[in-house]
């Protein structure tokens, strides 16, 4: 039942990190939306926004693994309150520059070289702390719920960051994410996560934890197919740092626009979200089924957003878009969590939290295409590439349907 959906929330630490992360996250997407418009009017250039995404993807594959390897050696509560709040002192160094208009696009790319950097120690000890504190029957639900955060951020934090933008300029944006910071380092420090599980039994060198994080995927060859059917997605599916060329050279609209377009995809995510938590029995046993939509929504909707001229359109194209995307990644995400055994968990995290990073390292030669053939070309492009995600899911299918999903403990009682 739908009703039963938020009951993971009774769970107190749980409950703290998911009240923190929407904080948190309302001002990070806020701050997203407002940094691509930002850098793209330096010189109205999509290669200049895809840069912003390489240079936070590049440090993210370097350090995503140490952050695993650091999250199953160390206090993941007090790795996550490092992390989160070092990204806060970045945010505030944004914020000053641009307040006295110092900033320049090098300065950008640094600090957002940091941020990655920070990001690829907090995400693999974020993402394994989850399954420490919400009981395995209850995972699912939970994943769906800390979703969710995520996806109501993607919604919210565009119409926050645009409407501040219009008000007060790009540095309040920065200004207020630094202090919606406060929210998840609170949440972090009074979470009571049990030392049975802060204190995990790991190998002793850097070459032996990436030997044993091998060995996880080798023995587990599922775990494998289902990080490149993450990789994929992430490479052939993400769009959002088109949206300024997209809003600009399809719609001939402004700023405002990217802001719809972003605020679809988060609400397109929430419902996904609250559908896969609500239905999830029903997902786990038709995991094949439910990739092989993703990836037509992701061919259908790629096609609808080039030749449309419309912006309802791309917005309900987004919507349907995200909502399956939603729910194809809460299945994989389920699935992988539920096969790595805890005391690699974070390493197997770090290694699909790197995967994911060097799918977005497409963004680049994607924006250069872009300022050199044209949006349109570029998303005619993505739509075959999305095809080819087809093909793998085929040629993939016994280990797709391998997911050990059916295995999972119910969550509905």
């Amino acid at each position: 039942m739908a009703s039963n959906l938020f009951t993971v929330l009774k769970i107190r630490d749980f409950r703290l990190l998911w009240l923190g992360l929407i904080v948190s996250n309302l001002g990070t997407w806020a701050q997203l939306y407002a940094e691509q418009w930002y850098i793209f009017s330096f010189h109205n250039s999509a290669t200049d926004v895809s840069l912003l995404i390489f240079t936070q993807a590049l440090p993210n594959i370097l350090f995503m693994l140490i952050g695993g390897i650091l999250a199953d050696r160390f206090n993941r509560r007090k790795l996550l309150f490092f992390t989160q709040g070092a990204q806060a002192v970045l945010t505030l160094l944004l914020a000053v520059l641009i307040t006295f208009n110092v900033m320049e696009l090098y300065l950008y790319y640094t600090i957002n070289f940091l941020y990655g950097l920070l990001i690829g120690l907090d995400l693999p000890a974020r993402r394994s702390i989850v399954p420490n504190i919400v009981p395995a029957e209850q995972l699912s639900k939970a994943l769906s719920v800390y979703n969710a955060t995520f996806q109501l951020a993607l919604f919210a934090g565009p119409v926050i960051g645009s409407a501040l933008v219009a008000l007060f300029g790009y540095k309040m944006v920065f200004y207020i994410n630094f202090l919606s910071f406060s929210a998840i380092l609170y949440a972090i420090w009074q979470m009571k996560i049990p030392d049975k599980i802060q204190d995990v039994s790991v190998k002793p060198t850097l070459f032996s934890e990436l030997k044993h994080a091998g060995e996880a995927f080798r023995m587990q060859r599922v775990l494998l197919t289902m990080v490149i059917l993450n990789f994929l997605f992430i490479a052939l599916g993400r769009i959002d740092y088109l949206f300024p060329s997209i809003s600009d050279n399809l719609l001939h609209l402004g700023v405002e626009t990217a802001g719809w377009l972003n605020s679809s995809l988060g609400i397109g995510y929430v419902v996904g979200s609250v559908i896969c938590g609500t239905f999830d029995q029903y997902f786990k046993r038709n995991v094949f089924g439910t990739i092989i939509f993703n990836v037509a929504a992701l061919c259908l909707t790629t096609w609808v957003i080039a030749v449309s001229p419309f912006l309802w359109l791309d917005c309900l194209a987004l919507f349907i878009r995200a909502a399956a995307a939603s729910i194809g990644g809460i299945v994989i995400a389920t699935a992988l969590q539920m096969t790595a055994p805890d005391q690699h968990m974070g390493k197997v995290m770090g290694v699909q939290s790197a995967v994911v990073s060097a799918a977005q390292l497409i963004s680049f030669p994607v924006g250069l295409l872009t300022d050199w053939l044209g949006i349109f070309t570029v998303l005619q492009v993505l739509v075959i590439g999305n095809l080819l995600i087809f093909g793998y899911v085929l040629l993939t299918r016994r280990q797709v349907n391998a997911m050990p999903m059916s295995n999972f403990p119910s969550s509905a009682k």
